[in-house]
């Protein structure tokens, strides 16, 4: 390197720079080159210059690439069905130059851009075509194009750089980088297959063999990271993906996006408006932390994380925000897999619970020592009872059945009764929400609830005095809190809605109005996304805004029947929110509030309940008949399992039968944030209950102690329980008992 300033590293020759920008330095040199570029006011511009004269920049050996790109050729039909899209409605590509040909989204040196396959934070990737030889590739393109700063521009190329220098089948493999029109942009093959998110959504939990080969492969794409000082620290199923069979005719996992490596001298920590550096279910208690060196066992962590999510089907860390999945991290209570799984085997549970541990000197030492546990023989084994042990439980067993009667063994299992940690008196009480403080003074939780005399009241936890802070002049039904926009929705029994805002003190928005809809209240849900209240009336659903408290639409899809509930927005599954009716259908409402699918799911007209998995993976789907059906919920067009409930009546006095009673009429359905449990709230003969359900054993894990329940509403890790007397329950251990 030629010499610098007295204290700066020296910069780097101009044939340094460009073997660094073509990817023919090892990563110690690229690593030292990017510690330089911090500092040096000379070389960023070095750097620009040789970009822009080197539009791409392939690998030394040309016809390593050639398969990887021949393979991938397309007839013009497939290439058709490919580009059946408009990208340019759905993404921002004003970055990009203007098209040569109007089937094309932009140009970038020779490859034409032909669609997005994908975007993140920084880059955006598109399906391109090199026009030299007619292949398709994926490019991913720097999003903010010539206007990107040079630390982005910087920490862009570094991720091409690092993942060019990971020689290793489970690392996609960068064919070229450049720069076009002030755009930096690198080029990968086109991938076949699917990332693990859309994986799991679409599969639920995985066969056992399978998942310890995709860990396995996984671990060694690791490995091959680490052995170069490298460490991923944004390990998550979005950034693994399952490559179909090629000609050896096995699937691989691939270790996908390098954006936020760093090597092993470097510590991680709060950025400079901070955000902790990864993806909140899925990092380490160290990252969260921001405090400690990043090492090893931080990837092993996440991949752990990974492990679970295939072998439960939900998340280690549970959570619909930034901060609920923070608040379980800190807590860090973690549920090993076989409590939800029976059939793991305990080799295998204790490896993943070892993944898990929160000090990273209890986790497995390197991805070697991991890859080494997975390759046990006994790994999926069950241990075998000795015949002692059989032989003795059978006569138990014969003895049990001579002694007590057949008739016990076939009474249904008792539901434990879960009692209230705490029950609070909110005096008239008929609907309630939780919201929280007025200001930065008191930013504690809040409940609020109202009264039949239309008096809107709330209580500060933890002093707990009721105050009284307005009042709407109709009956009220249901009170709807968005905590993303601090705003109050109140809801009456005809449709009526008054919104408040909740700052120092709530303010209303403008006045009560009433929807020109026929029929009684049935649901309200907030669509936080669009800052909106959608309210179900009669065959109805009228729209009103957050923003200024007003009526701005009413959606009128032809049900033929009245809708009985509302599911908000999932945008996973591609929906904007779920609509039930009393004739069993369902029918799903895009972004502009238009019908794209309405379907029967229960055949013969009765009362049902939906919730949809917060990720995505399936939604269920509770039948006054006793049963619960699963269903693939983007068009619910897969049914994937149906359990028949569990009887819910408690045991009886010895010699005494069950009674008779009448079936469990669904009211209200949702699921814990992690996806592990079902809250499921019913009326019998006139009379609410309420049970936690966990739909993977098919088990009544508890029966909430409230008489008479009306309302259930949570706040993780809390549950509440409103009863018809107008006492509020606190149940914050529910969590346990799943």
């Amino acid at each position: 390197m030629a010499p610098a300033t007295e204290n700066a590293s020296p910069c780097p020759t101009d044939e340094e720079l460009r073997q660094i920008c073509q990817g023919g330095s090892d990563a110690a040199m690229a690593e030292s080159f990017f510690r330089h570029l911090e500092q040096c006011p000379v070389c960023p511009a070095r750097l620009d210059t040789l970009w822009s004269r080197q539009p791409q920049s392939l690998p030394n050996d040309p016809a390593q690439a050639a398969p990887l790109a021949t393979s991938h050729a397309t007839s013009s039909s497939e290439l058709t069905r490919l580009l059946d899209r408009n990208d340019r409605n759905t993404y921002d590509l004003s970055f990009l130059p203007r098209p040569p040909f109007p089937s094309c989204l932009g140009q970038l040196a020779d490859y034409e851009l032909l669609r997005v396959i994908g975007a993140g934070g920084m880059g955006m990737v598109f399906l391109a075509r090199d026009s030299r030889d007619n292949q398709l590739v994926a490019l991913k393109a720097l999003k903010q194009g010539a206007s990107a700063s040079q630390k982005a521009r910087q920490r862009f190329m570094r991720e091409a750089l690092t993942t060019q220098s990971i020689q290793h089948r489970g690392v996609v493999r960068i064919l070229g980088v450049g720069e076009s029109a002030g755009i930096v942009f690198h080029v990968m093959p086109l991938l076949e297959g699917e990332n693990f998110e859309k994986l799991l959504r679409r599969k639920g939990p995985l066969p056992l063999a399978q998942v310890v080969k995709y860990t396995r492969q996984a671990a060694e794409a690791l490995e091959a990271a680490h052995q170069l000082g490298i460490f991923h620290r944004d390990i998550k199923p979005s950034n693994l993906w399952l490559q179909k069979p090629g000609a050896a005719g096995e699937e691989q996992v691939l270790l996908l996006d390098f954006g936020l490596a760093l090597a092993e001298f470097e510590e991680v920590g709060i950025t400079s408006t901070g955000v902790v550096i990864g993806t909140p279910a899925y990092l380490s208690p160290e990252q969260a932390e921001g405090t400690a060196t990043i090492g090893p066992a931080s990837d092993l962590f996440s991949l752990g994380c990974v492990l679970y999510e295939m072998l439960v089907g939900s998340r280690v860390f549970p959570g619909t925000n930034t901060l609920e999945i923070f608040r379980t991290i800190a807590a860090f209570r973690i549920t090993p897999p076989n409590h939800y799984r029976r059939e793991i085997p305990e080799r295998l549970n204790s490896l993943v619970m070892s993944l898990l541990a929160k000090s990273p000197n209890k986790r497995p030492g390197s991805a070697r020592a991991l890859l080494d546990q997975l390759a046990d023989p006994l790994l999926l084994k069950q241990p075998l009872l000795n015949r002692r042990s059989v032989l003795t439980s059978g006569i138990v067993v014969a003895v049990g059945l001579a002694g007590l009667g057949l008739w016990k063994i076939t009474r249904p299992a008792p539901v434990p009764l879960m009692q209230p940690t705490l029950i609070l008196q909110t005096p008239g009480a008929i609907a309630m929400a939780l919201g929280m403080g007025w200001n930065q003074a008191n930013d504690g939780q809040t409940i609020i609830w109202a009264d039949h005399q239309g008096r809107l009241w709330r209580m500060s936890l933890p002093d707990q005095r009721a105050q009284e802070f307005g009042q709407v002049n109709f009956t009220p039904a249901l009170l709807r809190f968005s905590t993303a926009f601090a705003t109050l929705a109140v809801c009456g029994t005809f449709g009526e809605v008054q919104v408040f805002r909740w700052q120092d003190k709530p303010v209303a928005l403008g006045v009560k109005q009433r929807a020109p809809v026929q029929g009684a209240l049935t649901d309200a849900v907030w669509d936080t996304a669009q800052n909106r209240l959608l309210v179900a009336c009669g065959n109805e659903v009228s729209v009103w805004s957050g923003e200024t408290g007003r009526l701005t639409a009413t959606v009128k899809p032809r049900f033929g029947a009245p809708v009985t509930s509302l599911v908000p927005r999932y945008p996973d599954i591609g929906s904007a929110w779920v609509a039930t009716m009393v004739n069993g259908e369902v029918g799903i409402f895009n972004d502009r509030d238009h019908l794209v699918l309405q379907k029967v799911l229960v055949n013969s007209p009765a009362t049902f309940r939906l919730a949809i998995r917060p990720d995505g993976v399936h939604a269920a789907v509770w039948s006054e008949s006793g049963q619960i059906d699963f269903w693939q919920p983007e068009e619910f067009s897969y049914l994937l399992k149906t359990n028949i409930l569990p009887e819910t009546v408690p045991l009886q006095p010895e010699g005494e039968p069950a009674p008779i009673r009448a079936p469990l009429q669904p009211r209200w359905l949702t699921y814990t944030p992690g996806g592990s449990t079902l809250m499921m709230l019913g009326d019998r003969e006139g009379a609410g209950e309420a049970f936690l359900y966990n739909p993977m054993t098919n088990r009544m894990l508890a029966r909430l102690g409230v008489d008479d329940p009306v309302l259930l509403t949570v706040d993780y890790p809390q549950l509440w329980a409103l009863d018809r007397g107008g006492s509020l329950h606190l149940f914050d251990n529910f969590m346990g008992a799943s």
